[in-house]
């Protein structure tokens, strides 16, 4: 199941706005080798750049939103992507989706404010030009595909507190359940499709997460049982 990883002395450790920010080597590592394309060193680095300030303009917008609802964030970056901790008074149902859709919003104002720069004017540097392409792409694709409704994207969370909301003990189940049956299809489709192997193996990976999450339920529920059936030996 998906974790946090621990603290290490080759974590980048900074704040923005007062938020706790961490990065973990794996965050630089994996974003090198999605952008390492042709071996253009230059590339390389305005790919990690752009990744690096996409993904933290995405989780500062789950932050932010937490910080309104006051709670306590915590940004981190890992060899998978980004992740917003936060400690302090629970919220309600529709305020925990604001949360969580503010990422993906965050960065789709990003892109659209790196397309309005494209179109306004005459960018002549070419690495430049590079830059602003990547963002605008990062922060529509990522931020759209970040919507589906797979745990633990955004989309998938934001499943899990509708479904809970409606179906209660059940909510957890049916989240893990549509989000394993997701993953795998589009996994399967991705494979068809010659697709990229990273996002086969990324689907992949949440569907094991979320069959793992339906069996640790499952255990529970089978304690629970046969915990009422015994009863009068208590």
């Amino acid at each position: 199941m998906l974790g946090v990883p621990q603290p290490s002395p080759w974590d980048l450790n900074f704040r923005i706005l007062g938020i706790p920010v961490r990065i973990t080597p794996w965050f630089w590592i994996i974003s090198a080798a999605l952008g390492w394309g042709d071996g253009d060193y230059q590339r390389v680095f305005i790919w990690i750049g752009c990744v690096l300030v996409s993904i933290i303009v995405h989780e500062m917008g789950h932050a932010m939103t937490n910080r309104v609802f006051g709670r306590y964030p915590a940004i981190l970056l890992h060899g998978m992507g980004g992740l917003c901790l936060s400690e302090g008074p629970p919220v309600s149902r529709w305020k925990r989706i604001l949360v969580i859709f503010n990422g993906p919003l965050a960065g789709l104002i990003l892109y659209g404010i790196v397309l309005l720069v494209i179109r306004s004017t005459q960018v002549e540097d070419p690495y430049l030009r590079e830059a602003l392409s990547q963002l605008a792409f990062i922060n529509l694709v990522w931020s759209i595909l970040n919507l589906i409704p797979i745990w633990p994207l955004d989309g998938g969370q934001i499943a899990g507190v509708v479904l809970q909301g409606i179906a209660k003990r059940r909510g957890q189940e049916l989240t893990h359940g549509l989000s394993l049956v997701l993953s795998a299809l589009l996994a399967f489709w991705l494979y068809r499709q010659n697709g990229s192997l990273y996002n086969i193996l990324l689907l992949s990976m949440f569907a094991m997460n979320n069959f793992q999450m339906l069996q640790v339920l499952h255990h529970r529920q089978w304690q629970d049982a046969d915990e009422s059936e015994v009863w009068w030996r208590k």
